[in-house]
């Protein structure tokens, strides 16, 4: 019951930061990295056809992680996730508020290229994995 209550308090401090703040609190709390695979390279958006693909099933720690991704105008248009870790209520709000975060920054850069978020590093991983597989799929 206690570790329900401080969940709840926790969750309430990150909502109630987004509000003050008015954006994705782990670009106010977390500093993040920047991470590429040495010899990784940038997959651009201007050779994507346009449709919807889903990315692979990545592991993340807690669970898997999955997007789906509207390509419009040969540019990423819309990313959805299809699945992410849920097996505990802390997973839920750190992964909540670090793939919106993924997911807008993703849709700035047009490409899988994000930061990683400390705090979700495993999260932020497989949403890159996830994004660059269906960013491929768009490519074929």
């Amino acid at each position: 019951m206690l570790k329900k209550i401080i969940y709840s308090v926790v969750a309430s401090a990150f909502a109630a930061l987004y509000v003050f703040f008015g954006r994705n609190i782990s670009q106010v709390y977390s500093p993040v990295l920047n991470f590429r695979a040495p010899g990784q390279t940038s997959l651009t958006t201007s050779v994507l056809k346009d449709g919807d693909y889903t990315g692979k099933t990545s592991f993340a720690f807690y669970g898997y992680v999955q997007v789906f991704i509207s390509v419009l105008d040969g540019k990423l248009a819309e990313v959805i996730i299809k699945d992410s870790p849920k097996s505990r209520l802390t997973s839920e709000v750190v992964n909540g508020q670090a793939l919106s975060g993924l997911i807008e920054e993703a849709l700035n850069v047009q490409s899988a290229e994000v930061d990683i978020i400390t705090g979700a590093t495993d999260t932020s991983l497989a949403f890159k994995e996830s994004l660059r597989s269906a960013l491929q799929k768009a490519a074929e």
